[in-house]
């Protein structure tokens, strides 16, 4: 079955990587230092913001536990920035000759990652300031 699935996959290559994978990944989260340190104050945090309708003012809450929680809460905002950490520093492996503008890289090849313009505009920023 094995022969069969590779072959209508045109696999080549057996041998097992998933231990050097996780190393380069591990590499990377220590060069960028992704969840090691606090969420910068410039990160934008309106991934949460949310809308209700009406004339008398409102707020958005969640329930978490035994608390009403407005905006985000610290967890979810650091999984926000080391997501948006990550998807940049697939741009800087990128190889530097076939690289496209990061505009482009953002605006275009992670468009279904559901990132808010906020966030797309910061991790622009953040490509530009760590070429």
């Amino acid at each position: 079955m094995w022969q069969k699935w590779k072959a209508i996959n045109h696999i080549s290559w057996e041998q097992e990587v998933t231990s050097e994978l996780a190393s380069a990944f591990l590499d990377a989260e220590r060069t960028w230092r992704i969840n090691t340190e606090p969420v910068p104050a410039d990160f934008p945090t309106g991934y949460f913001a949310g809308v209700v309708p009406g004339a008398s003012p409102k707020f958005l809450a969640r329930k978490i536990g035994d608390k009403y929680v407005v905006g985000p809460t610290a967890e979810e905002l650091q999984a926000r920035h080391g997501l948006c950490l990550r998807l940049a520093l697939q741009y800087s492996r990128l190889d530097e000759a076939k690289r496209p503008p990061p505009e482009d890289f953002v605006y275009e090849a992670l468009w279904g990652w559901d990132l808010t313009p906020a966030e797309q505009r910061w991790m622009i920023a953040k490509i530009i300031t760590t070429r």
